[in-house]
């Protein structure tokens, strides 16, 4: 029963590193967030949380595991692997929240000035009722 059991552990091990490897390649795949239309990103969010429930899924199941099972040298090779894994997403996804906030800073100033241009039209309107009349030239 012990080596079956390192035997399902080595393979949720190891579906867990892909999955954390697909999280970091999709991360990767954004690239510059000014440059991506807004349905997009909205598709490379719905993904990312598909791919965070599956690797927690199987973290879980990993986690069930190692409470009978006990770890090999391979497994605990490959658990700091994942480990280094997680920490590059972890870099990258603060990374990419601090592009992101750039841009949402900027797209937040653009809204104002064109808010203070909308404002700054308004007083040009007049508010008598003459609007469309022939201006008076001999005064």
């Amino acid at each position: 029963m012990q080596i079956n059991d390192l035997k399902i552990l080595d393979q949720l091990v190891r579906q867990s590193q892909e999955e954390y490897e697909e999280i970091y390649s999709l991360l990767l795949s954004l690239g510059q967030l000014d440059s991506h239309p807004p349905d997009e990103i909205r598709n490379f969010h719905e993904s990312l949380l598909r791919l965070q429930k599956t690797a927690q899924r199987t973290d879980d199941k990993i986690t069930k595991q190692l409470k009978c099972t006990s770890m090999s040298k391979t497994i605990a090779e490959q658990l700091r692997g994942r480990t280094a894994l997680q920490q590059n997403i972890l870099a990258l996804v603060k990374e990419t929240a601090s592009r992101a906030n750039s841009v949402k800073s900027l797209l937040a100033s653009e809204m104002q000035v064109i808010r203070h241009g909308r404002n700054a039209l308004t007083g040009y309107r007049s508010n008598s009722p003459h609007q469309g009349r022939i201006v008076d030239k001999r005064s």
